[in-house]
């Protein structure tokens, strides 16, 4: 039923489109989060939880995303993590995917993971590393990544890495690209 909605949606969404219309702003309101499931997945792909490495379940508090359909991605493919408690930085989120979007993160480099941060009581720095902006105001050339995480959609904009976007329902968080945060002694 949700793939016929979903493609009513875009029956309905592309015309408009083509028209010269603006396309209507990002919104939660239209697609339901599936509730976390394992799934059978194509081998090796971001959902193939068979390849997920055994030790990083075990390696601090991950907040699983999941797929579009409520499938649950590799942590080697999306990490999110709060910070460390012996640093004090538990306020802080670290988001850490690969590069390209939806390969393993393997070793850090940054060639092949972005790292990212929300840092809103700045545990971590100075300055802020956290900003809430309008859905209207996201980057035209901003993407949905078919990411979920309850209610909150990850999106991105492949031409300025710097970002990554959190989409709520009518607003969404920036976060901040810094590869080197996250580490505490």
């Amino acid at each position: 039923m949700r793939q016929i909605i979903a493609l009513l949606a875009l029956v309905l969404v592309v015309p408009a489109c083509t028209s010269g219309e603006e396309p209507p702003a990002p919104s939660l309101a239209t697609t339901e989060a599936a509730a976390p499931h394992e799934c059978d997945a194509e081998p090796g792909s971001p959902t193939d939880l068979s390849v997920e490495p055994a030790d990083w379940e075990a390696f601090g508090d991950h907040q699983r995303w999941t797929d579009g359909s409520g499938c649950k991605v590799r942590l080697d493919v999306i990490s999110h993590i709060h910070g460390a408690a012996h640093c004090d930085w538990e306020s802080a989120e670290f988001i850490t995917i690969g590069r390209p979007l939806g390969a393993a993160t393997g070793v850090y480099t940054e060639e092949t993971i972005n790292r990212y941060v929300w840092d809103p009581e700045h545990v971590l720095f100075d300055g802020p590393l956290a900003d809430s902006i309008d859905l209207a105001d996201l980057p035209q050339t901003a993407i949905d990544t078919g990411y979920r995480q309850g209610g909150s959609v990850m999106w991105i904009d492949e031409s300025d890495e710097s970002v990554l976007f959190v989409v709520h329902d009518d607003f969404a968080d920036v976060w901040q690209r810094d590869l080197t945060a996250g580490l505490c002694d």
